[in-house]
């Protein structure tokens, strides 16, 4: 009797706790386990019409640059100006040593003079045998003689008059002045040297309109060409712009650094874009059809671009490839793979397996 007391109380609470289990049962209940489901933020798929900003580098130049150079060989003895002065249109910017050119101007001098004196000879000889052959005191031949010399020294003195204007305007040319306004942008040769002729002594960029030139990759204008206006921004001022024109584009492509050369028409051009300094373009490129998405959005599928969709029937997510159109600050072009009324996770992919149910919270599209 005893022995049944104590196994009575030993076990009556464990099976007093178990009762409601065995209860359940014998039922047929079983306890409800719900399962989280991954919140997600998502955007509707929806194509735009997406025009890229182009940002290229490039330099302000004259529109016309040119180059000075004497016409005649000798020893510089004077380079009066440097580079980034300003002259204007007649100043003298450098001399050659002149001594070989006066001499000749002194010699030419001397022939006019010689030529000056034997046609006052000639007209006097010829005056007196008009005379004499009036009166019938020398024969024609002799007339005809001294109006022969008259002739002949005046032309003399054509010539003599010509070398000495050839000399002088070699005298001339020992000065190097400038043909119109502008700064120089490079000086080639110091006094002392020899400067031959032709060979630019300097370069002067002419007063007037200015350009922007800019070295831009082939492949902008394979992809994505751009339109025919833009921004032009100073590097050193951001706060300096100006609006450009594409003017020219080159024909030949630079082999070494696979550019081609854009030529940037400025409008009204300021001080605050001096020559040489360095600017900033921003142009658009042509539109193309595209979905813009978060960078959060991009997912890789087997080291290829997709994105999370979500199925609208039963919440599933699957991996979809996409192709890239650009990478921009903030978003990536996804030019194709989606269509229009898809649904792409946009945040919260990191957790995420093909298959899985989520809930979302929508964002407007882009």
């Amino acid at each position: 009797m005893v022995s049944r007391l104590l196994l009575s109380r030993r076990y009556s609470t464990p099976l007093a706790a178990l009762l409601p289990l065995f209860l359940m049962a014998c039922q047929g209940a079983a306890p409800a386990i719900d399962k989280p489901t991954t919140l997600v933020r998502v955007q509707t798929v929806a194509i735009v019409d997406y025009a890229p900003d182009i940002v290229i580098n490039g330099e302000v130049l004259a529109r016309n640059e040119v180059p000075l150079s004497f016409q005649s060989s000798g020893q510089l003895i004077a380079v009066q100006v440097d580079t980034g002065d300003h002259v204007e249109a007649g100043a003298v910017l450098a001399r050659l040593e002149p001594k070989v050119q006066q001499a000749n101007v002194s010699a030419a001098q001397a022939g006019v003079l010689a030529a000056k004196a034997a046609v006052g000879q000639a007209n006097a000889d010829f005056t007196r045998q008009n005379a004499l052959f009036d009166q019938g005191l020398v024969t024609r031949s002799l007339f005809e003689q001294a109006q022969t010399t008259v002739q002949t020294a005046a032309a003399a003195l054509d010539v003599a008059n010509a070398q000495l204007a050839t000399a002088q305007e070699a005298l001339r040319q020992t000065i190097l002045t400038a043909s119109v306004a502008g700064i120089i942008t490079e000086r080639n040769l110091s006094a002392g040297e020899i400067a031959q002729a032709g060979q630019p002594v300097f370069t002067l960029a002419a007063d007037g309109p200015r350009d922007a030139v800019f070295n831009v990759q082939e492949a902008v204008f394979l992809a994505q060409p751009p339109g025919e206006h833009g921004v032009i921004e100073s590097v050193d001022n951001p706060t300096v712009t100006a609006t450009g024109t594409i003017r020219s584009v080159s024909p030949v492509l630079d082999a070494k650094t696979g550019t081609v050369q854009v030529t940037v028409s400025i409008a009204d051009p300021t001080g605050d874009l001096p020559l040489g300094s360095a600017v900033i373009a921003t142009v658009k490129a042509r539109a193309f059809p595209a979905v813009i998405l978060p960078w959060s959005a991009l997912w890789s599928d087997a080291g290829k671009p997709a994105v999370w969709t979500v199925d609208p029937a039963d919440s599933s997510v699957a991996l979809t490839p996409v192709g890239i159109g650009a990478y921009v600050t903030g978003s990536v072009i996804i030019a194709s793979g989606l269509e229009p009324g898809k649904v792409v996770v946009v945040d919260g992919a990191k957790l995420l397996h093909p298959g899985q149910i989520v809930s979302t919270t929508a964002e407007a599209s882009k």
